[in-house]
């Protein structure tokens, strides 16, 4: 009996490759082959992984959209168009008004005894401590006090009086007197006006949707005052005829830093009464 037995190792077959010319891949294969790599990448990928960021991104963006439209919407309405720089332009200049009124005039006796009742009707207005209330039912202010006669050359005081409401700025006239009244308040930046219309202290942001022909009204000691919108304009802070008292007429002029939150410039609102 034999030790060891041998195995024959299988016949190993030779096979000849013949060197074969390969074809560049059309365009269309091309287009098949990189979208099943970009199917089976996605397949692969967890959602969570890129869906996580893909909400934080679009957050993001809102959040920026929200805080940047209100400085694009004023950067355009002060490049491109008109709206802040508005007035009614009568059909007779008011020069030629004065100028004719200075031939045609005789003051007599009255126009004395006017001006001292003048001389005592600008004491009372000094001295006039109360608050009155303005509406303008188009940007929902309803009823916003007004603190009179607010001494805005001291910071302290002028921004006590703002901290709660609207002020009148000491020096200019109350509502139904002959002359200029001058109300002024602050100006949010971003959304917050829009996100807290509650807030009296955004309220003055809204003057920036007002037009010519838009109406308010001012409620004192239980009268009633209406008023209608007569120009819009945006002025340089160092402007101080907005102050000048207009004795041919009986107007109030709203007052707000601009762009909103920013006190570069100050949007102005002259309204006449009806």
């Amino acid at each position: 009996m034999a030790l060891y037995y041998y195995k024959k190792a299988p016949f190993k077959i030779r096979t000849e490759t013949k060197k074969s010319h390969k074809k560049s891949p059309s365009i269309a294969t091309l287009l098949d082959r990189f979208y099943y790599r970009v199917a089976n990448k996605l397949t692969a990928t967890k959602p969570v992984s890129f869906l996580i960021p893909l909400v934080f991104i679009i957050s993001g963006l809102g959040i920026l959209y929200g805080q940047m439209k209100p400085y694009a919407i004023h950067y355009l309405q002060s490049k491109f168009s008109d709206r802040l720089n508005q007035e009614i332009i009568p059909l007779v200049p008011e020069s030629y008004q004065k100028i004719r009124a200075e031939y045609i005039s005789d003051p007599g006796v009255r126009y004395f005894s006017h001006l001292l009742e003048s001389e005592k009707r600008l004491e009372e207005i000094s001295n006039f401590k109360g608050t009155f209330y303005l509406t303008i039912e188009k940007i929902q202010i309803y009823d916003a006090p007004v603190t009179a006669n607010v001494d805005s050359t001291s910071e302290e005081t002028y921004k006590d009086a703002l901290s709660h409401s609207l002020a009148h700025f000491k020096g200019t006239m109350l509502p139904g007197h002959e002359g200029n009244i001058l109300i002024y308040g602050h100006s949010a930046a971003g959304d917050y006006a829009d996100k807290h219309p509650e807030d009296l202290v955004t309220a003055f942001t809204r003057l920036f949707k007002l037009n010519i022909g838009d109406k308010m009204s001012i409620e004192i000691q239980g009268k009633k005052i209406n008023y209608v919108v007569k120009k819009i304009k945006e002025v340089n802070p160092d402007d101080i005829q907005i102050l000048n008292s207009n004795t041919s007429g009986k107007y109030l002029t709203l007052m707000t830093c601009s762009p909103p939150g920013l006190n570069s410039n100050r949007l102005i609102v002259v309204a006449i009464q009806q």
